[in-house]
């Protein structure tokens, strides 16, 4: 017998298609973003930016959200979108003719004729736009993700992009291909890059999405203590039927890809962030138990992670060449790794311009006038996203996206404690482990001047954030 669609029940259905379809695109341009060179090519993160400005602006038309009887999360957490407006509006500051605010000794006035903060207007304008678009992404991110589910779809699809880079940078690596962005043979390289230009560029994409795994796989399974030997067989199934199985499969495949990057920091952050974030949440779970009183197996906890340091950064590594990576940390010395010289050329121009910095962009043009004659090469980055944001927007600034990192990463660490669902608590957890690696990478690296990564990090910034707002209010989500 067919029942005929109540008009009402269509009308919502084909209500919310435009919302999903916007959503699919928003996700797929995500997966896509590292392509063309982690999108560090002008076209690359134009194009991103123009669809996703394009999508802010029909979201804002249709204006869906502020209709709903429960707050957006990006309406919960404007402060932080309005912080990061703040830095950007200062970027625009710093190209207006007049407004230079140091003191004569300081401000370079070779290429500053009009008294600006930025010798190069051109560059700091890029600088505004690439802003722009980590600003719109962390915005629609917030905005569009409204459901557990949504949030699942979200974090696969940053899983599948560093699935499809580690897959394509191994491949490559092991057979007789071109790599595209220089022509050149991919095994001639020795290391994987994926379609990034730098080893570690994809090294720190697969921090993020390596961490996300994690992440999901912490949620899928309960590690409450069972004294019922058929609940513990059905909990030990859980580790090797779906979906686990298909996360332990993608994380396999991205550690190994992590290794054979052959990055000396990308690989020690990773480990790093890994062992530190594995006892952090066996404190908090070792605390949350005896808040709730309720018994948890906390060894299962700690099986999972050291089943992760064992067998995939240990065992699997050893048979991928982690051996290599260690040999190369060894043989690094501080009077050989320029990256230490590059740093003691920069701390004496921050202390000149630690208010306003130098200009958004302006590295490549500022610092070959303070360069040590003894480092010949030129550098277009610091090797350093700190000193780098510090020296071209000022101290105020960064302490202002350091204040936003450090609240979201405070929050990770509450909702693991607070919350009761195991999908926001493990993902809040993966992401903690992701913003934490990819911070410790870029104190020796420029991974937060790539967009792709860029994208990717303040993506988990605000997934954070959304582990903590979705599902508040319901009875089984409720927090302590």
């Amino acid at each position: 017998m067919h029942i005929a669609t109540h008009p009402l029940t269509r009308a919502s259905t084909f209500k919310h298609r435009p919302d999903t379809l916007i959503f699919a695109i928003f996700v797929t341009l995500l997966f896509l973003a590292p392509i063309p060179a982690g999108a560090n090519r002008e076209w690359g993160w134009a194009i991103l930016l123009s669809c996703y400005a394009l999508i802010l602006i029909v979201q804002l038309t249709r204006n869906q959200y502020k209709i709903s009887n429960e707050e957006s999360c990006a309406t919960t957490h404007r402060i932080l979108i309005y912080s990061l407006l703040a830095v950007l509006a200062w970027q625009i500051i710093q190209v207006i003719p007049g407004l230079d605010l140091r003191t004569s000794e300081a401000a370079d006035t070779s290429l500053n004729s009009l008294s600006r903060i930025s010798n190069d207007p051109y560059s700091t304008f890029q600088s505004i736009l690439k802003t722009s678009l980590y600003i719109i992404t962390f915005v629609l991110a917030l905005t569009f993700i409204n459901s557990a589910n949504r949030l699942r779809i979200f974090c696969l699809a940053i899983i599948a992009s560093g699935l499809f880079q580690a897959a394509y940078g191994s491949l490559a690596l092991f057979t007789d291909y071109n790599d595209w962005n220089t022509g050149n043979h991919a095994n001639t390289l020795l290391h994987s890059r994926g379609t990034f230009v730098n080893k570690n560029h994809l090294a720190g994409f697969l921090e993020l999405s390596i961490s996300l795994c994690i992440g999901l796989l912490l949620g899928v399974f309960s590690y409450e203590k069972h004294d019922q030997w058929k609940l513990k067989t059905r909990f030990w199934l859980q580790l090797v039927l779906k979906p686990a199985t298909q996360l332990r499969l993608f994380l396999v495949i991205m550690v190994i890809a992590l290794v054979l990057t052959h990055s000396r920091m990308g690989n020690s952050a990773f480990f790093l962030s890994l062992s530190l974030t594995g006892f952090t949440a066996l404190l908090i779970q070792y605390l949350r138990n005896r808040k709730l009183k309720r018994r948890s197996n906390i060894k299962t906890l700690s099986f999972l992670f050291a089943s992760i340091i064992l067998v995939d950064l240990l065992v699997i590594g050893n048979w991928f060449g982690m051996d290599k990576v260690v040999e190369r940390v060894e043989n690094t010395t501080i009077r050989e790794e320029t990256r230490f010289s590059l740093t003691s050329d920069i701390l004496p121009v921050i202390k000149d311009n630690w208010l306003t910095g130098i200009g958004a962009g302006n590295f490549y043009s500022t610092y070959p006038k303070h360069q040590s004659e003894n480092l010949g090469a030129f550098h277009d980055h610091a090797h350093n996203d700190i000193l780098q944001t510090t020296l071209e927007l000022g101290i105020p600034a960064t302490l202002v996206l350091a204040a936003i990192v450090l609240y979201v990463q405070t929050q990770a660490l509450l909702i693991f404690y607070r919350r009761n669902s195991r999908l926001y608590r493990g993902i809040a957890l993966g992401s903690f482990m992701g913003i934490t690696s990819l911070s410790i990478h870029s104190l020796s690296d420029f991974n937060l001047q790539i967009p792709a990564n860029a994208m990717a990090f303040v993506s988990l910034l605000a997934i954070v954030l959304l582990c903590g707002h979705l599902d508040r209010h319901k009875l089984k989500e409720h927090f302590l």
